[in-house]
């Protein structure tokens, strides 16, 4: 978690000085067939978007990526 608050922060302000918003990412979004996703903390994610100064956050909330089966989970 500290790793990543602080690569995002400074991933954050190169993108602010520059005049672009940032993203950044909390949580583990698993793939289909594999390891199952881990929800978001929602006290780590407030942290994390204090701390980082992001403008957007891509949360785990049980959802996948790379999902083949159109049927749902």
């Amino acid at each position: 978690m500290n790793k990543n608050i602080d690569e995002t922060a400074k991933i954050c302000e190169i993108a602010h000085s520059a005049g672009v918003s940032c993203e950044g990412e909390i949580g583990f979004v698993g793939y289909s067939g594999g390891e199952e996703s881990a929800g978001t903390d929602p006290e780590e994610a407030s942290l994390f978007a204090k701390d980082t100064k992001i403008d957007a956050m891509a949360i785990s909330v049980g959802n996948v990526h790379l999902q083949e089966n159109k049927e749902g989970v």
